[in-house]
């Protein structure tokens, strides 16, 4: 995690800075500077209210906040989520090295399971477990786990199935922050009280992601349970 440390003023670096305090399901409140807009049906910005905290965010690397926390981020998430690329878009415009499983580098579009056999779908066990230790899908795994291994943070966007899951409960267990990020509504989960967080939009994320790697470590969703 790298700290960008630029001149600014304090009411610049408050608009940034995500409180210290929470409330009891730890949702986060309003920073001061009133930078927390209103949304349209659409989700839009509201053009007659103050400006989004990415606009600000950009703005403060751009020219003045006394300290902006850079995180090295893995996005957990689905082919199927219709989320996944606006995210990796924004959070790597505030200035954060995000890792996309859809293009990890140059040239490579990720796993496919197509590319071993094209009747992939009419697999039996047996023929998933060998396709397993097939040559593309043994090069997807290790550039996904040196990816998550790496990274600093962990957000599990939903809705996403049984690989981000497991990515997410493998970064908890190595004692990496993990925030759940659900856009839409989705069925309750009991045991995401493992994890750090919970956010429910974009401007809660960046709020989130503006505190240093060890303040996120430092939340619990489930900490009445787990600690004494």
């Amino acid at each position: 995690m790298n700290t960008l440390r630029l001149k600014g003023d304090k009411r610049l670096r408050d608009r940034l800075m995500v409180p210290d305090s929470y409330s009891h399901n730890h949702k986060l409140v309003s920073a001061p500077g009133g930078y927390r807009h209103r949304l349209d049906e659409a989700g839009r910005t509201d053009p007659g209210h103050p400006a989004s905290l990415h606009e600000i965010y950009r703005g403060a690397i751009a020219s003045g906040a006394e300290a902006v926390n850079i995180h090295s981020i893995y996005v957990a998430s689905s082919w199927r989520n219709q989320y996944q690329p606006d995210i990796v878009k924004l959070l790597r415009s505030v200035g954060h090295s995000v890792y996309d499983f859809r293009n990890p580098s140059a040239g490579d579009t990720g796993l496919h399971w197509g590319e071993l056999d094209p009747d992939w779908q009419e697999w039996n066990v047996a023929k998933y477990r060998h396709a397993l230790w097939h040559p593309i899908a043994e090069d997807g795994f290790k550039s996904d786990m040196e990816a998550l291994a790496e990274a600093e943070i962990i957000v599990l966007l939903l809705p996403s199935g049984r690989s981000a899951h497991v990515e997410a409960a493998w970064a908890c267990g190595r004692g990496k922050p993990v925030i759940v990020h659900i856009p839409e509504p989705c069925e309750p989960e009991l045991m995401y009280k493992l994890f750090n967080a919970i956010t429910c939009d974009d401007v809660e994320l960046l709020e989130l992601l503006a505190q240093h790697t060890a303040q996120i470590g430092e939340l619990s969703l489930g900490e009445r349970v787990l600690k004494p």
